[in-house]
């Protein structure tokens, strides 16, 4: 009689890889942010239901990271980052958090509440709507005022010189849509200098210059746009360069990476007789001056008082004497 050899089968569950993650949060020096309270959002690849994500809540540990494993088809889709004396943050998908990637490490910048202050801030658009604005010319811009100095504005201190310079390259639309567009419809009832601004492609120049002594501009390379406060609070003592130049093009977008932009300035300076600076006025550009078909866009953020590098906006007290433009919101952002 034969007999059938037992064999013993063990069924084990299958092994899912996971995913890991290390968010990191500093200050806006640098230094590691302890206890700040992470909410953190993620979603499942592929699949649209709510029911399918997963919600993490935690601190960072004493040297301001936070380190968690997910399962390997799960991707960060949200992180709000909070504590009590700094500016809040929100992190979704304009900061590409839906890549997927094995191991991900981020790091994210919590900057302090410090000492918002009243400042003269301005939704700057200059353009030919009101009168004509010369272009290829040096024209002189008063911060406080927010406008161009007279007689093309009412601006009266020249803080920077603007140069303003745009061509004409080819059309964004195709040559048919463009005969209907001549000859029929509401883009048909428009002027030629509308009509050519609002179809065809544009390369667009600007440039800055400070010619007094001691003014200039510098690009803040620190930007956080995810942020409530996008830069640091304060302008920086030294940096500074005379003249600056921007360009555009309307068959070339900027990456929402490229927008992430600021700038300071040094304006209004009085210098002592061995050079060094006695008295000097500070202000901001936030975001990238935006150069177009005849006009410019950008806003400004003046602190009126001399040696005083805060620029740490009090979104309640703007000191901007003019009435808004129409179409403009109140600055909310400090």
């Amino acid at each position: 009689m034969r007999y059938l050899t037992p064999y013993l089968f063990v069924l084990t569950p299958l092994a899912l890889s996971a995913n890991d993650f290390t968010l990191r949060v500093i200050d806006e020096s640098g230094q590691p942010v302890a206890d700040a309270e992470l909410s953190v959002v993620l979603d499942r690849i592929n699949d649209p239901r709510y029911a399918s994500n997963e919600h993490i809540l935690q601190r960072t540990d004493g040297a301001g990271s936070l380190h968690f494993t997910s399962r390997d088809d799960m991707c960060l889709a949200r992180i709000d980052v909070k504590k009590s004396g700094h500016y809040p943050c929100l992190l979704d998908h304009r900061q590409h958090l839906s890549r997927f990637e094995p191991k991900q490490t981020r790091i994210i910048t919590l900057p302090h509440r410090g000492r918002p202050i009243p400042l003269v801030v301005h939704e700057v658009y200059l353009s030919d709507a009101r009168g004509p604005l010369p272009e290829k010319t040096w024209l002189g811009f008063d911060l406080e005022e927010g406008d161009l100095v007279a007689p093309h504005g009412k601006g009266v201190v020249t803080d920077f010189r603007l140069w303003l310079e745009s061509t004409q390259d080819g059309w964004n639309v195709s040559p048919e849509d463009l005969r209907k567009a001549h000859t029929e419809g509401r883009l048909s009832q428009l002027s030629e200098r509308d009509f050519t601004r609002r179809l065809g492609h544009w390369n667009s120049v600007v440039r800055l210059e400070f010619p007094e002594p001691g003014t200039g501009i510098m690009v803040e390379p620190r930007f956080w746009p995810y942020c409530e406060l996008h830069m640091p609070p304060n302008a920086p003592e030294a940096g500074y360069l005379r003249d600056f130049e921007q360009t555009c093009s309307t068959r070339k977008p900027w990456t929402p990476e490229e927008e992430a932009s600021g700038m300071f300035l040094r304006t209004r300076v009085q210098l002592a007789a061995d050079g060094s600076i006695l008295s000097a006025h500070y202000a901001k550009i936030m975001g990238r001056i935006q150069p177009g078909a005849c006009e410019v866009k950008f806003r400004s953020y003046y602190n009126p008082a001399a040696n005083d590098r805060n620029l740490e906006f009090d979104a309640n007290h703007n000191l901007r004497g003019s009435p808004l433009r129409p179409g403009a919101l109140e600055v909310r952002d400090p």
